[in-house]
Protein backbone atom coordinates (compact mmCIF):
# COMPACT_ATOMS: atom_id res chain seq x y z
CA UNK A 1 0.00 0.00 0.00
CA UNK A 2 1.40 3.61 -0.40
CA UNK A 3 1.23 5.11 2.45
CA UNK A 4 0.28 8.82 1.00
CA UNK A 5 -2.18 9.40 -1.31
CA UNK A 6 -2.16 12.63 -2.48
CA UNK A 7 -4.81 15.12 -2.21
CA UNK A 8 -5.51 15.84 -5.75
CA UNK A 9 -5.65 12.16 -6.00
CA UNK A 10 -8.44 12.07 -2.91
CA UNK A 11 -10.52 14.56 -3.75
CA UNK A 12 -10.91 13.01 -7.60
CA UNK A 13 -11.35 9.57 -5.65
CA UNK A 14 -14.21 11.22 -3.61
CA UNK A 15 -15.78 13.19 -6.60
CA UNK A 16 -16.91 9.49 -8.55
CA UNK A 17 -20.82 9.36 -8.77
CA UNK A 18 -20.39 5.55 -7.54
CA UNK A 19 -17.86 4.64 -9.44
CA UNK A 20 -14.08 5.39 -9.09
CA UNK A 21 -11.43 6.14 -11.98
CA UNK A 22 -11.24 2.11 -12.59
CA UNK A 23 -14.63 2.00 -12.86
CA UNK A 24 -15.14 -0.15 -9.64
CA UNK A 25 -18.36 1.08 -7.67
CA UNK A 26 -18.19 2.50 -4.43
CA UNK A 27 -18.92 -0.59 -2.47
CA UNK A 28 -15.52 -2.07 -3.92
CA UNK A 29 -13.56 0.44 -4.09
CA UNK A 30 -10.97 1.17 -1.05
CA UNK A 31 -12.55 3.30 1.90
CA UNK A 32 -10.65 6.53 1.81
CA UNK A 33 -9.06 7.27 5.19
CA UNK A 34 -7.31 10.85 6.81
CA UNK A 35 -5.26 10.25 9.35
CA UNK A 36 -2.83 12.43 11.48
CA UNK A 37 0.78 11.66 10.02
CA UNK A 38 1.63 10.43 13.77
CA UNK A 39 -0.58 7.51 13.22
CA UNK A 40 1.50 6.20 10.56
CA UNK A 41 1.75 3.05 11.87
CA UNK A 42 -1.96 2.72 12.90
CA UNK A 43 -3.17 2.84 8.91
CA UNK A 44 0.49 1.19 7.30
CA UNK A 45 -1.49 -1.24 6.28
CA UNK A 46 -3.72 -2.33 3.04
CA UNK A 47 -6.52 -2.96 5.37
CA UNK A 48 -8.67 -2.00 8.52
CA UNK A 49 -11.07 -4.27 10.07
CA UNK A 50 -10.88 -6.23 6.98
CA UNK A 51 -12.03 -3.59 4.75
CA UNK A 52 -9.54 -1.90 1.80
CA UNK A 53 -8.63 1.55 2.60
CA UNK A 54 -6.31 4.05 0.65
CA UNK A 55 -4.61 6.47 3.54
CA UNK A 56 -3.88 9.93 3.15
CA UNK A 57 -1.43 11.13 5.78
CA UNK A 58 -1.70 15.00 7.36
CA UNK A 59 -1.21 16.74 10.22
CA UNK A 60 -4.17 17.13 12.43
CA UNK A 61 -4.66 20.73 12.38
CA UNK A 62 -4.19 20.60 8.55
CA UNK A 63 -6.98 18.40 8.28
CA UNK A 64 -9.36 20.03 10.50
CA UNK A 65 -8.27 23.10 8.41
CA UNK A 66 -9.53 21.49 5.25
CA UNK A 67 -13.05 20.57 6.95
CA UNK A 68 -13.58 23.60 7.98
CA UNK A 69 -12.77 25.41 4.60
CA UNK A 70 -15.97 23.01 2.98
CA UNK A 71 -14.07 20.33 1.54
CA UNK A 72 -15.34 17.24 0.79
CA UNK A 73 -15.02 14.74 3.56
CA UNK A 74 -13.00 11.69 3.08
CA UNK A 75 -15.10 8.34 4.04
CA UNK A 76 -13.40 8.39 7.86
CA UNK A 77 -11.30 10.60 9.66
CA UNK A 78 -8.52 9.94 12.33
CA UNK A 79 -7.04 13.08 14.31
CA UNK A 80 -5.11 13.63 17.14
CA UNK A 81 -7.04 16.63 19.08
CA UNK A 82 -8.03 18.34 22.37
CA UNK A 83 -11.46 18.50 20.95
CA UNK A 84 -13.21 17.40 17.74
CA UNK A 85 -15.40 19.78 15.46
CA UNK A 86 -18.24 19.38 16.65
CA UNK A 87 -19.88 21.61 14.21
CA UNK A 88 -19.19 19.47 11.83
CA UNK A 89 -21.17 16.71 13.14
CA UNK A 90 -23.84 18.97 14.38
CA UNK A 91 -24.06 19.61 10.82
CA UNK A 92 -24.67 15.80 9.92
CA UNK A 93 -21.93 15.73 7.99
CA UNK A 94 -19.79 13.88 10.20
CA UNK A 95 -21.83 11.03 12.00
CA UNK A 96 -20.21 8.94 14.83
CA UNK A 97 -17.11 10.64 16.22
CA UNK A 98 -15.13 8.78 19.36
CA UNK A 99 -12.23 8.78 21.16
CA UNK A 100 -10.26 5.50 20.29
CA UNK A 101 -7.08 5.62 21.97
CA UNK A 102 -5.08 8.15 24.01
CA UNK A 103 -1.26 9.08 23.74
CA UNK A 104 -0.23 9.91 27.15
CA UNK A 105 2.64 12.70 27.55
CA UNK A 106 6.02 11.54 29.41
CA UNK A 107 8.70 13.20 30.94
CA UNK A 108 11.91 11.66 29.27
CA UNK A 109 15.27 11.38 30.85
CA UNK A 110 18.53 9.80 29.34
CA UNK A 111 19.32 6.48 31.40
CA UNK A 112 20.87 5.70 33.79
CA UNK A 113 19.25 9.21 35.67
CA UNK A 114 15.45 8.44 37.08
CA UNK A 115 12.75 10.43 35.65
CA UNK A 116 10.38 12.39 38.25
CA UNK A 117 6.48 12.24 37.63
CA UNK A 118 5.68 15.40 37.81
CA UNK A 119 6.52 18.94 36.54
CA UNK A 120 7.27 20.29 39.89
CA UNK A 121 9.77 18.62 40.85
CA UNK A 122 12.51 19.40 38.10
CA UNK A 123 12.68 23.20 38.01
CA UNK A 124 16.39 23.38 38.22
CA UNK A 125 16.73 20.91 34.99
CA UNK A 126 16.48 21.94 31.52
CA UNK A 127 13.01 21.25 30.18
CA UNK A 128 12.79 20.73 26.22
CA UNK A 129 9.28 20.54 24.98
CA UNK A 130 7.14 20.93 21.99
CA UNK A 131 5.71 24.09 20.68
CA UNK A 132 4.55 23.29 16.96
CA UNK A 133 1.01 21.80 16.56
CA UNK A 134 -1.79 19.72 18.55
CA UNK A 135 1.64 18.11 20.83
CA UNK A 136 2.75 22.04 21.14
CA UNK A 137 -0.11 23.39 22.65
CA UNK A 138 -1.05 20.17 24.90
CA UNK A 139 2.89 20.59 25.92
CA UNK A 140 2.68 24.48 26.73
CA UNK A 141 -0.54 23.97 28.58
CA UNK A 142 0.80 21.23 31.08
CA UNK A 143 3.29 23.63 32.03
CA UNK A 144 1.42 26.81 32.28
CA UNK A 145 -0.50 24.79 34.73
CA UNK A 146 2.00 24.44 37.09
CA UNK A 147 1.87 26.73 40.38
CA UNK A 148 4.17 29.68 38.51
CA UNK A 149 6.55 29.12 42.08
CA UNK A 150 7.11 25.60 40.77
CA UNK A 151 6.86 25.72 37.16
CA UNK A 152 9.96 24.81 35.32
CA UNK A 153 12.35 28.03 34.19
CA UNK A 154 15.13 26.86 32.05
CA UNK A 155 13.09 25.81 29.31
CA UNK A 156 13.30 25.59 25.62
CA UNK A 157 10.70 24.92 23.06
CA UNK A 158 11.73 22.94 19.95
CA UNK A 159 9.19 22.51 16.67
CA UNK A 160 8.46 19.30 16.95
CA UNK A 161 8.54 15.98 19.77
CA UNK A 162 11.62 14.29 17.52
CA UNK A 163 13.27 17.51 18.28
CA UNK A 164 12.78 16.97 22.18
CA UNK A 165 14.59 13.68 21.86
CA UNK A 166 17.68 14.67 19.24
CA UNK A 167 18.34 17.69 22.05
CA UNK A 168 18.15 15.30 25.28
CA UNK A 169 20.56 13.12 23.03
CA UNK A 170 23.10 15.91 22.34
CA UNK A 171 22.72 17.02 25.91
CA UNK A 172 21.28 20.73 25.16
CA UNK A 173 18.39 19.58 27.63
CA UNK A 174 18.11 17.57 30.65
CA UNK A 175 14.15 16.16 30.58
CA UNK A 176 12.35 15.90 27.72
CA UNK A 177 7.62 16.54 27.45
CA UNK A 178 6.08 14.33 24.40
CA UNK A 179 3.33 11.89 23.75
CA UNK A 180 4.59 8.40 24.24
CA UNK A 181 4.25 7.40 21.18
CA UNK A 182 7.20 9.37 19.89
CA UNK A 183 9.53 7.35 22.38
CA UNK A 184 8.03 4.09 20.98
CA UNK A 185 9.08 5.01 17.86
CA UNK A 186 12.55 6.33 18.27
CA UNK A 187 15.28 4.75 16.47
CA UNK A 188 17.48 4.53 20.48
CA UNK A 189 14.25 4.34 22.43
CA UNK A 190 16.38 2.42 24.93
CA UNK A 191 18.33 5.11 25.61
CA UNK A 192 15.12 6.90 27.50
CA UNK A 193 13.95 6.60 30.67
CA UNK A 194 10.32 7.95 30.67
CA UNK A 195 7.84 8.45 33.48
CA UNK A 196 3.91 9.13 32.02
CA UNK A 197 2.61 12.62 33.33
CA UNK A 198 -0.95 12.19 35.05
CA UNK A 199 -3.73 13.84 33.84
CA UNK A 200 -1.60 15.37 29.88
CA UNK A 201 -2.50 12.94 27.00
CA UNK A 202 -3.41 13.69 23.40
CA UNK A 203 -7.14 12.41 22.21
CA UNK A 204 -7.14 10.22 18.58
CA UNK A 205 -10.73 10.21 17.68
CA UNK A 206 -12.31 8.94 14.92
CA UNK A 207 -15.44 9.83 12.85
CA UNK A 208 -16.78 8.39 9.41
CA UNK A 209 -18.54 11.10 7.00
CA UNK A 210 -22.59 11.30 6.86
CA UNK A 211 -22.22 11.49 2.95
CA UNK A 212 -19.98 7.92 2.68
CA UNK A 213 -21.41 5.66 5.23
CA UNK A 214 -19.16 3.18 3.86
CA UNK A 215 -16.83 4.09 6.21
CA UNK A 216 -19.02 3.36 9.10
CA UNK A 217 -17.66 0.00 9.12
CA UNK A 218 -14.00 0.89 10.17
CA UNK A 219 -14.68 3.43 12.86
CA UNK A 220 -15.85 0.75 15.82
CA UNK A 221 -13.25 -1.52 14.72
CA UNK A 222 -10.24 1.21 15.39
CA UNK A 223 -12.19 0.90 19.08
CA UNK A 224 -12.33 -3.11 19.30
CA UNK A 225 -9.79 -5.77 20.46
CA UNK A 226 -8.20 -5.98 17.06
CA UNK A 227 -7.90 -2.33 16.48
CA UNK A 228 -6.69 -1.58 20.37
CA UNK A 229 -3.83 -3.98 19.97
CA UNK A 230 -2.38 -1.84 17.16
CA UNK A 231 -2.62 0.73 19.03
CA UNK A 232 -1.24 -0.58 21.61
CA UNK A 233 1.90 -1.52 19.64
CA UNK A 234 2.50 1.58 19.14
CA UNK A 235 2.52 3.19 22.45
CA UNK A 236 -1.14 4.57 22.46
CA UNK A 237 -3.48 4.03 25.62
CA UNK A 238 -7.09 2.95 26.02
CA UNK A 239 -9.63 5.12 24.99
CA UNK A 240 -10.73 5.92 28.78
CA UNK A 241 -14.34 6.07 30.17
CA UNK A 242 -15.50 9.10 27.59
CA UNK A 243 -15.10 7.39 24.32
CA UNK A 244 -18.45 7.18 24.01
CA UNK A 245 -19.98 8.79 20.85
CA UNK A 246 -21.91 11.76 22.07
CA UNK A 247 -24.01 14.42 20.32
CA UNK A 248 -23.14 17.98 20.64
CA UNK A 249 -24.80 21.00 20.43
CA UNK A 250 -23.68 23.57 18.02
CA UNK A 251 -23.52 25.49 21.12
CA UNK A 252 -20.16 24.71 23.09
CA UNK A 253 -21.82 25.81 25.99
CA UNK A 254 -24.00 23.12 26.08
CA UNK A 255 -22.90 19.75 27.31
CA UNK A 256 -22.53 17.14 24.98
CA UNK A 257 -25.30 13.68 25.57
CA UNK A 258 -23.91 10.10 24.99
CA UNK A 259 -26.09 8.54 22.74
CA UNK A 260 -27.52 5.57 23.12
Amino acid sequence: MRRTLGLGAVLVLLAGCGSDADGRTNEQAPIVVWADSDLRSIVDQPTLGGKPVKVTLLPSRAIIRRLDAGSKRPDVLLVQADTFPIWDEFADRLSDSRVVATDPFVLVMRKPRAVPHTLETIAGERLAIPRKDVEGTTAYRAVMSVPRRDRPTQRVALPHSTDVLQALRDGKADVGLVPRSVVRRAADAARFNQARLIGTKLNVQTAYSADHPRGKAVVPWLASRGGQRRFKAAGFGPPGPNARPKDCSADPSEPCKPRP
